[in-house]
């Protein structure tokens, strides 16, 4: 019994000394939102920071010092760096991949489907991968431009993956297939 509460005392310690020596890194989860049907329409990464924002720089914090970034799995906030009227016809995605935005419409889509980057130049590089909602990838092209039209027709009616990488950075979207 005493062997327990020692090896019990020691990890109890260790642990403790540990997570003292990384006060500093900040630490993380995901909050997620929901519609009344239970479908998840956003996924917000919710990173605490344990150092007080710059002076003058609160953008990206809420008023307990959270640094909050969203993925978009839907619907965002107005407002936001990030915005979607993807749930009206013929709406559409728009968001910021580093410092480049980034377009993308209609969606949801019949087939046709259109991926505008702004200010992309010849010193930009990236991709765009279309996947199930199993992960499977059904299509990568990596030869991306300032403006990319995909013909999606071929593809069931259903949700889909759209992820889009420029320059290192990616954003991923649901793509809704008609």
């Amino acid at each position: 019994m005493k062997k327990k509460i020692v090896l019990f005392l020691i990890f109890f310690s260790a642990f403790t000394y540990a997570r003292s020596q990384n006060a500093n890194l900040p630490s993380s989860y995901f909050n997620y939102s929901y519609d009344s049907t239970g479908n998840r329409i956003k996924r917000e990464l919710i990173v605490i920071s344990n150092s007080p924002p710059a002076p003058g720089n609160h953008r990206g914090n809420d008023s307990l010092g959270k640094n909050v970034g969203t993925e978009n799995q839907g619907l965002s906030k107005a407002g936001s760096p990030e915005s979607n009227t993807g749930n009206k016809p013929g709406g559409s995605y728009e968001a910021f991949i580093g410092e480049k935005k980034v377009s993308i419409f209609p969606n949801p889509t019949k087939g046709e489907l259109s991926i505008v980057i702004a200010n992309f130049d010849r010193f930009c590089t990236g991709s765009i991968t279309i996947s199930d909602m199993s992960g499977k990838v059904l299509f990568r092209n990596s030869n991306i431009s300032a403006s990319n039209s995909l013909n999606i027709s071929g593809f069931a009616r259903g949700s889909y993956v759209l992820r889009v990488v420029v320059n290192g950075k990616n954003k991923e979207y649901v793509l809704v297939k008609e």
